[in-house]
C-alpha cells in the first residue's frame, strides 16, 4: 500500500542518517515533543533523543 512505502522510504531515510552520522538528518523525523522509549527509559523532547543519537554515533560509527 502507499502507507507501507511510505513507512519504508521513512525508515530507510532514518538509517541511512543514522549510518551517515548525520545527527540533524536523523532530528527531522521527530516532532518536538517525541518521546523514545528506550531499555533506560524513556528519552523525551528533541534535546533528550539528539544526546542519545549523537552519543550513539560517537561511540558506535565513529570507532576505528
Amino acid at each position: 500500500t502507499d502507507a507501507t512505502t511510505r513507512t519504508k522510504a521513512a525508515l530507510n531515510r532514518h538509517i541511512d542518517a543514522i549510518m551517515a552520522g548525520d545527527a540533524d538528518a536523523v532530528m527531522r523525523n521527530f516532532a518536538d515533543d517525541a518521546v523514545v522509549y528506550t531499555p533506560e527509559g524513556p528519552l523525551r523532547g528533541q534535546d533528550a533523543i539528539r544526546a542519545d543519537i549523537e552519543s550513539f554515533i560517537a561511540n558506535t560509527l565513529r570507532r576505528e
